[in-house]
């Protein structure tokens, strides 16, 4: 499903889903979805939260939207530049603008900073792609 989504504290536009299980999440944080649909902060620091489908909550429940690609404002800005990739982050949940770089740390591309990292309308507006790639540094 495309479209426009408002959620409780973000906004997003592109490829949705709605979990059929009431799951309870944090609008603009990243998640992985498990085998049995079940969700986790995604998290660089763990091979298990960081490989699998990533998708960004639109609400309070995952019933409610989760963001598979598209632009959106995430909870936290990942501090990147324009035009500059975003990864996922060693603190679950979020993007940061450098690669980890920790023993078994996974380094992963979630998309690239679309505007400005401030407060406000339209700015901190990522485009979400997660690579579909992965590697786990030792």
């Amino acid at each position: 499903m495309a479209g426009n989504i408002e959620g409780d504290t973000t906004d997003a536009q592109g490829d949705v889903i709605y979990n059929a299980s009431s799951i309870t999440t944090v609008a603009g944080s990243i998640y992985s979805m498990a085998t049995d649909g079940s969700l986790a902060l995604a998290d660089a620091d763990a091979v298990s939260t960081s490989s699998t489908l990533l998708v960004v909550a639109l609400s309070t429940n995952a019933n409610l939207g989760l963001l598979l690609r598209g632009t959106i404002v995430l909870k936290t800005t990942p501090g990147a530049s324009v035009g500059q990739p975003i990864y996922l982050s060693t603190t679950a949940g979020q993007a940061q603008a450098a690669a980890p770089t920790g023993t078994g740390d996974v380094v992963r591309v979630l998309g690239y900073q679309l505007t400005p990292n401030e407060e406000g309308d339209n700015v901190n507006v990522c485009y979400f792609n997660p690579d579909n790639t992965w590697v786990e540094l030792t």
